[in-house]
């Protein structure tokens, strides 16, 4: 076994140790703090009216390219239609949702959501002509079971994909 080296020589050596230099992560946050920006979603930032217009035709190439597709597997007409193309606060826009609505938040590459919604109604008419009835539906309004909840997902899927290709 080696001796301890004497307390002076330990002394020396940690005297000629470098300080240390202050740490990057310190210096970045100071970066990305003044990079944030704080950002009022009660009023959110309206579209212009060019923006309008292209978010319009992306609507409806999606309506044109997400009703063939439902027609196909629903094995019946299908029509889609743009209504309103409006930027809202997330209170307003849940609020304005019909009655018991099946709606889905997509996240987009841009990062910001979206919201698909689907009136029950029509999502209960679709599921039943995707199980070979005749789509005239149920009116009353109840909860889903677990098979209508799969079948509306997979409607859901259906839409978006065609949504990410519009």
């Amino acid at each position: 076994m080696a001796a301890a080296p004497p307390s002076d020589q330990v002394l020396a050596a940690a005297e000629a140790v470098p300080a240390p230099l202050p740490e990057p992560a310190a210096q970045t946050t100071d970066k990305r703090r003044r990079r944030i920006r704080e950002l009022d979603f009660t009023r959110p930032t309206k579209f212009s009216q060019d923006q309008q217009r292209r978010i319009g035709r992306g609507h409806d190439g999606f309506c044109r390219t997400a009703q063939s597709q439902l027609s196909a597997e629903l094995r019946t007409t299908v029509e889609l239609e743009v209504t309103n193309i409006d930027q809202q606060t997330w209170a307003v826009a849940v609020n304005e949702l019909p009655g018991q609505p099946l709606y889905a938040v997509i996240s987009t590459s841009t990062g910001l959501p979206l919201l698909l919604c689907i009136d029950q109604s029509g999502a209960t008419m679709m599921i039943e002509r995707l199980l070979g009835g005749n789509g005239r539906g149920v009116t009353e309004e109840r909860d889903l079971t677990e098979i209508e909840v799969a079948l509306a997902t997979k409607l859901f899927q259906t839409m978006v994909v065609q949504l990410s290709r519009a």
